[in-house]
């Protein structure tokens, strides 16, 4: 026995020793330098030495390409491409064409929109050059043209070239001629120029080493990887009047994060392409400006290119002067999303390497779908667009793409509801009551904690004025119930048409074809719908769109075969889902037809994330103060009578 323990301790003493010496080569096979200021004293040799073999990370890239004579140019240290859940091959597969073919309308019938933005050369396809954004792109190379270009006819450094602006550069170039001529334009452009930076830009190897190290040029961090969890944040808008959490709007719709600075002159000339992508995906997506660390201070890398158009600051010292600076910013963009400020550690800008600029697209799961490069070069806002654009195309999983099964007389039935002819929507001219102004209804309304004085629906004016607590229970349920991952927008669109539709309510038939725009639908299908045409729907869609009609008209009447069939192609959870949404909508439609609603600018609109101080949505009930209820009077005692001492027989002679 003390043979057998000695061999078996022997054995454990080796395994802990192998354990030890595998964690030990693990350590020393990896590198181990600090990226801070402590790096000069590393000779460079040792560093190429230390890596070979090796992917170095960024902050080492870059550091070694600055003391080697990099300028910071494109492809130079950490400037790269970015990196995304999708790309051309993927898009080819949604069409189910092979990926060197190009891509026709007629192949992916989605909304023109979307389609316009993926066709980056507006040739009516969608081609793999249209999906490149790497440097090699000659597409991209001309664009880098464009931008110094324009920033150097930009005197206002705002991002906008106005006619008086376009022209004063002509009669300046032209010398008080009436035309130029190419040598004209190449020396009025190229005047001053080095090594690709305006005049009085270029800098020292001593000031980029610098700027490295205090976080303007970069982040030594490398930031999320595309399928990481987004780092969750919580941060001030530059007015100061509300404080987003990047956690609690997870989930509603994909959001675009934008960071950048006001020194960054690339930035200042390239956001106002972001703007009007927010612009356009205002409805299907969350944008928001996140405010990072100044990429030339006045104390750092400092750029005649800013002093000349009036944009000149240090290094913030306090967040106070760094909102000041943010403040400055938004005067000067007039962006039209939310401008963030990021806290003076620089938590945010480091946790996302945002600085100096870059972009993300995070999905509805809060995962990373789209990462762009570290800007200036990375900062590609038609690139974040199209990546957006395919996150829209791949959200929830669509079931109304499901196979439809079960038995097919069932299925055939359900789709034969879908298309049977109904009464002309109703439409209102006017409300039966005249409805609160948006401030007016807001005044009524519980205090709430997200969203005040968002843009409230037509039935919400009208519920507000005498069941404020009721109108914001609905609010939540609206939000819940439009934003639940369970349920595509897709199959959120038909369930409400099909309820709309056997309703008569035009503000319903309005509602569920904005959603099914949003969804991606084709215009053309779109028409189709509202035509009550549905051949351009699958057999699945039409059964979606048949159950949810059946059960608005008489619920009673659905087979077991009917609802077996709904089970089998959308599974148990999804199927009480579709229920749930059919009773909501119902509710909604007879809710619109007893106000008399009519149709307004808000009924297209998505649903508003509100969230009351005392949240329905969460169990609770926002109720006002409890009153004490009135004192009910005993009820009277009245004997029963003994019915149970008559026999059958006296129950039938009573009874004749």
């Amino acid at each position: 026995m003390r043979s057998a323990l000695s061999n078996c301790s022997f054995v454990h003493a080796l395994i802990a020793i192998g354990f030890f010496l595998a964690e030990h080569a693990v350590a020393t096979d990896t590198p181990q330098f600090k990226l801070d200021e402590s790096l000069k004293d590393v000779p460079v040799e040792t560093l190429e030495e230390a890596y070979k073999g090796k992917t170095p990370p960024e902050g080492i890239r870059m550091y070694l390409a600055i003391v080697k004579g990099s300028r910071m140019g494109a492809g130079e240290g950490w400037f790269g491409n970015a990196s995304s859940n999708y790309g051309f091959d993927w898009l080819a597969s949604k069409a189910g064409i092979k990926s060197n073919e190009a891509i026709t309308k007629e192949q992916l019938p989605i909304a023109a929109k979307l389609f316009d933005r993926l066709d980056r050369n507006k040739n009516g396809r969608i081609e793999s050059s249209d999906i490149d954004w790497s440097e090699r792109n000659s597409w991209v190379q001309h664009a880098y043209v464009v931008n110094r270009l324009f920033r150097k006819l930009d005197p206002s450094g705002d991002g906008q070239l106005t006619k008086a602006e376009w022209d004063a550069f002509f009669e300046k170039a032209a010398a008080g001629k009436e035309a130029i001529s190419y040598p004209d334009l190449r020396e009025a452009w190229l005047k001053g120029m080095s090594d690709n930076f305006l005049p009085g830009d270029a800098p020292t190897k001593e000031i980029l080493l610098k700027g490295l190290f205090a976080g303007e040029v970069g982040s030594m961090q490398e930031g999320p990887n595309v399928g990481d969890t987004a780092p969750d944040f919580s941060l001030q808008t530059v007015d100061g009047h509300q404080k987003i959490t990047l956690s609690k709007q997870v989930g509603q719709k994909p959001i675009v994060l934008v960071f950048g600075n006001f020194t960054c002159g690339p930035f200042r000339s390239m956001y106002p392409e972001v703007d009007q992508i927010a612009q356009r995906f205002k409805d299907e997506a969350i944008f928001y400006a996140v405010y990072v660390r100044e990429a030339h201070p006045t104390d750092g890398w400092n750029m005649q290119s800013n002093e000349s158009v009036g944009v000149s600051t240090s290094q913030p010292k306090t967040l106070a002067e760094r909102t000041a600076v943010a403040g400055r910013c938004q005067q000067l963009l007039k962006p039209s999303i939310p401008l963030l400020v990021d806290t003076l550690d620089d938590a945010t800008g480091h946790a996302y390497s945002g600085m100096p600029a870059r972009l993300y697209v995070i999905d509805r799961q809060g995962k990373v779908a789209y990462k762009g490069g570290r800007g200036p070069f990375g900062f590609k806002a038609g690139e974040m667009e199209q990546a957006l654009v395919m996150t829209l195309l791949d959200e929830a999983p669509e079931v109304s793409a499901l196979p439809a099964k079960g038995e097919a007389a069932a299925v055939q039935s359900l789709v034969d509801a879908a298309q049977r002819s109904v009464e002309p929507a109703v439409s209102y001219a006017e409300p039966r009551q005249t409805l609160l102004s948006n401030d007016a209804a807001w005044k009524l309304l519980p205090s709430a904690s997200v969203g005040h004085g968002a843009p409230l629906p037509g039935w919400a004016r009208a519920l507000a004025r005498s069941l404020p607590f009721t109108a914001a229970a609905v609010l939540e349920l609206d939000y819940a119930y439009r934003t639940h991952e369970g349920l595509s927008q897709f199959a959120q669109g038909l369930i409400r048409l099909g309820v709309a539709r056997e309703l008569q309510s035009e503000y319903g038939q309005v509602q569920a074809l904005a959603i099914l725009k949003r969804a991606g639908m084709a215009d053309q299908l779109a028409e189709q719908l509202a035509a009550n045409d549905f051949s351009g729907l699958t057999t699945t869609q039409q059964l979606l769109l048949g159950f949810a009609t059946q059960l608005t008209r008489a619920g009673r009447d659905l087979t077991d075969q009917q609802v077996a069939a709904m089970h089998e192609t959308f599974g148990a959870d999804r199927l009480v889902g579709i229920v749930l949404y059919v009773a909501f909508a119902n509710f909604q439609d007879r809710l619109v037809h007893a106000f008399g609603l009519p149709v307004d600018e808000t009924t297209s609109q998505p649903p508003i994330a509100i969230e009351f101080a005392n949240s329905t949505a969460a169990g609770l009930a926002a109720t006002p103060a409890v009153r004490k209820p009135p004192a009910i009077p005993q009820p009277v005692k009245i004997a029963a009578r003994p019915w149970s001492t008559l026999s059958y027989d006296d129950l039938q002679k009573r009874l004749s």
